[in-house]
């Protein structure tokens, strides 16, 4: 049979984003879409492409921020566009480093870690608690937000 490595589903086979011939397709891609008009990307799941598998790294891995900026300099750098990406692994001070205009890397990110207070162990993923303890809530927007 065939294996691939998929983090989420069967049907989502992760990018090797260590084959630079699949980066570059990657690339042409998003300038079709930038030639057409496009205003920007929003980027599912971008820290997990510097990903290290047979260490068990998964996030925020050694080239992400490499491949970023390459992504960056092949395609949207110079153009006047939005880019966010969805850091579900970041911290605010990592999500500086995607953000900072002189990283050269996306516009902005957003994550979830607000989303993590309602998540009830044992239960399927979208089932939250029906009870929302505000001032963690507070607590966790004040750290992103400062």
């Amino acid at each position: 049979g065939q294996y691939y490595l998929h983090f989420f589903s069967k049907k989502q086979p992760d990018l090797n984003w260590e084959n630079e011939k699949l980066r570059q397709k990657i690339y042409e891609m998003m300038n079709f879409w930038i030639d057409k008009g496009i205003g920007g990307f929003r980027m599912d799941v971008i820290d997990m492409i510097g990903k290290i598998p047979d260490e068990k790294v998964v996030n925020n891995g050694p080239m992400l921020h490499p491949y970023l900026k390459e992504m960056n300099q092949a395609t949207f750098g110079d153009k006047n566009l939005l880019t966010v990406g969805e850091t579900w692994g970041a911290t605010p001070e990592i999500a500086k480093l995607y953000s900072d205009p002189k990283g050269q890397e996306l516009s902005m990110v957003f994550q979830f870690e607000h989303i993590c207070l309602q998540y009830q162990e044992g239960q399927p993923k979208w089932h939250y608690q029906k009870e929302l303890n505000i001032s963690k809530l507070k607590e966790i927007f004040n750290k992103w937000q400062t």
